[in-house]
């Protein structure tokens, strides 16, 4: 039988900056003496000014439930935020937080969860700058406050955390008679917080999609000129991505390749191999263009473009292995030196060191490239890499994180070893009946699941070790391809529970955007796009990934919940794309150009006060390769969602 649980309420407001309590108050309905009436209706509240003049507006919610809450804001908070160094909200801090709407997947949501059971509650976006919320919560619940005032700082970039308790709350002005109301949505029930979560989106959030202005065959087209300008010579004669371009003052930053992340070299290889040879005969200007210059600069002729290409980024790569199984991918463009992820510059303690996450990407991109190009020096390096992880596997299962390259453990946090799992799991059609193998594949599942069960989700992006959505991802698409490939349901139930803290960063509504930003004229939806970490309150384009893995669970476990998401974070990935109609800042050779970071918040990675609320920037390749390779994935798996995506195309 469901459980009822009482909600009771209680509301303050504020007039011409004093404090007023309510005259009358019966829990739902307010009455503030002669400046104002408070109703809280089933689905939303009204606040009616009998007085002109400027007002402020908090509404609790206390909680049904006993005993000490564990705190969620999706994309902003979990579990305190305290895994990892940053400057990013933590309780380390401070114990009670306010976060302005804009921040989290769902306008002010939170949820409270207790032994007994949870509490969420969320308002519908705001339409004015002066009226934005804030949410926070104490021991008793949890509460709204209309203008915003974040308190006790403001999360503004990697490295500036503003306080702001001494900054004034502003107010918003009601002329008499004005009526100013948003949506309240409240849910209380016996469950955990992400099933909570979920269940929350089900009955309060799941609409139609928001078509966007791109056809598929323009994604196609304009992903695959972008990643083919983005090829360059190398000395030697090879090919390699380069990072990103036209970033303006922060283009040192970019001043590297490498195999795996942030470049994704390899994979591009495996991507331009895969692409069908009449894509490459398409009229689009642009492509043909990017065409003729790779084949000039290469002198590849008459051979196909793609295998071509992809074999001279593969060689490439090759040098990356220092000594036998110890490979490093990333590479300074000014240097030449190797090192670990962005190791040579901007974080050098990564240079001699060895990342798991960024072996695991690599050595499925050879095994790709092995099966396309039948090169036996691929699958052999694949091999020696393998030995590497199998005979320094930690005891508990984990593929560990950086390793120094005679072997030992520097940093074993998070999920980026979930990464060397999928390359294993991948591996093992080429190596059959290896028990060792085997049986180390089997105890990283169980570590692995073990995290989910644990809702242990952090330090897989590489930068930063708070919570983070790749922690997430990293995990469900290791114990996806686990079970497709000993055909079994064992982790299922840990599956879901990673797809269900995912969701907890995509975006389910339209987020306010200032009229004037460049976000707004561009007609951008924050529907569907996905936040990154709790150290990085930006938006990206990973949902065309998530997509994919979600369609994957959904094969596996039918539930329409991940379908729907899918089709959404599709849908939100088609967008902001340059082309001749859409400029995007950017010159005709950056066609195709998708950025990075979308700001929608008050936040920049480089702390840049004007990039803040509504701008977007950054050119990196990543973008491109994940969210092309992606593509090719669902046509080739899941063509009817691309198809109902574009149905409704308008």
């Amino acid at each position: 039988m469901k459980r009822i649980f009482e909600i009771k309420l209680d509301a303050r407001i504020w007039y011409n900056g004093e404090s007023v309590d309510a005259s009358a108050n019966d829990g739902r309905h307010f009455i503030f003496g002669d400046k104002a009436i408070l109703e809280i209706k089933e689905d939303c509240f009204i606040l009616t000014a009998l007085s002109e003049g400027l007002f402020r507006l908090q509404i609790s919610i206390q909680s049904p439930f006993e005993g000490k809450a564990d705190v969620m804001v999706p994309s902003v908070w979990y579990e305190g935020n305290i895994k990892g160094e940053g400057l990013f909200p933590s309780e380390r801090t401070a114990a009670y937080w306010h976060f302005e709407e804009t921040r989290m997947a769902i306008p002010a949501m939170i949820v409270l969860s207790y032994p007994a059971g949870s509490l969420a509650a969320s308002l519908s976006a705001a339409t004015e700058e002066q009226t934005l919320a804030d949410v926070s919560w104490s021991p008793n619940g949890i509460s709204f406050r209309i203008p915003a005032k974040e308190e006790p700082y403001s999360y503004r970039g990697k490295k500036s955390l503003v306080y702001t308790e001494d900054e004034v709350w502003s107010s918003f002005h009601l002329d008499k008679n004005a009526i100013f109301s948003r949506r309240l949505n409240i849910l209380a029930c016996d469950k955990g917080k992400y099933e909570t979560y979920v269940d929350f989106i089900k009955k309060f959030y799941l609409q139609d999609t928001k078509r966007p202005a791109y056809t598929w065959t323009e994604y196609q087209e304009t992903k695959l000129t972008r990643l083919l300008n983005m090829v360059r010579r190398a000395q030697n004669g090879g090919a390699y991505l380069i990072m990103g371009e036209g970033n303006g003052e922060v283009d040192d930053v970019y001043h590297f390749t490498s195999g795996s992340f942030l470049v994704k070299s390899l994979e591009a290889a495996v991507r331009f191999a895969q692409t069908p040879e009449d894509a490459f005969k398409r009229k689009n200007r642009h492509l043909q263009k990017a065409i003729c210059r790779i084949r000039t600069l290469f002198n590849i002729e008459n051979s196909y473009l793609g295998k071509a290409l992809a074999k001279l980024i593969a060689d490439f790569f090759l040098s990356g292995e220092e000594a036998p199984g110890c490979f490093q991918d990333c590479i300074s463009l000014d240097t030449g030196e190797i090192g670990g992820y962005l190791g040579i510059g901007e974080h050098p303690e990564f240079k001699h060191l060895i990342n798991a996450r960024c072996n695991g990407e690599a050595m499925c991109a050879y095994l790709h490239l092995y099966d396309i190009l039948k090169e036996p020096k691929y699958l052999e390096l694949c091999k020696r890499v393998a030995s590497f992880y199998l005979q320094h596997q930690l005891k508990s299962g984990s593929y560990g994180r950086w390793f120094s390259k005679d072997g030992k453990s520097i940093d074993s946090n998070g999920t980026n070893g979930a990464h060397i799992g999928l390359f294993l799991v991948n591996l093992e059609k080429y190596i059959p009946f290896d028990s060792r193998l085997e049986e180390s594949i089997d105890k990283a599942a169980a570590y692995y699941a073990s995290l989910a069960d644990a809702e242990q989700f952090y330090a897989d992006t590489l930068d930063a070790d708070s919570a983070d959505k790749e922690a997430g991802i990293a995990i469900l698409s290791f114990l996806l391809s686990y079970m497709e490939n000993r055909n079994t349901r064992k982790y299922a139930k840990e599956a879901k529970k990673a797809a269900y803290f995912i969701s907890t960063w995509i975006w389910q509504d339209e987020s306010f955007l200032p009229q004037s930003s460049k976000l707004k004229k561009e007609g951008f939806s924050t529907r569907g796009l996905s936040a990154v970490s709790v150290a990085h309150h930006h938006l990206d384009f990973y949902g065309m990934l998530i997509a994919r893995d979600f369609l994957r669970l959904y094969d596996l476990t039918k539930d329409e919940f991940f379908h729907s998401q899918a089709v959404i974070l599709l849908s939100g990935s088609l967008q902001l794309i340059k082309n001749d109609e859409h400029p995007l800042d950017r010159d005709a050779s950056f066609y195709g150009y998708q950025p990075e970071q979308i700001n929608h918040t008050k936040w920049d990675y480089f702390s840049f006060e004007k990039n803040m609320s509504g701008t977007y920037g950054i050119d990196i390749a990543w973008v491109n390769v994940l969210g092309y390779g992606a593509y090719l994935d669902i046509m080739n798996n899941f063509k009817e969602v691309l198809d109902e995506v574009q149905r409704d195309f308008t």
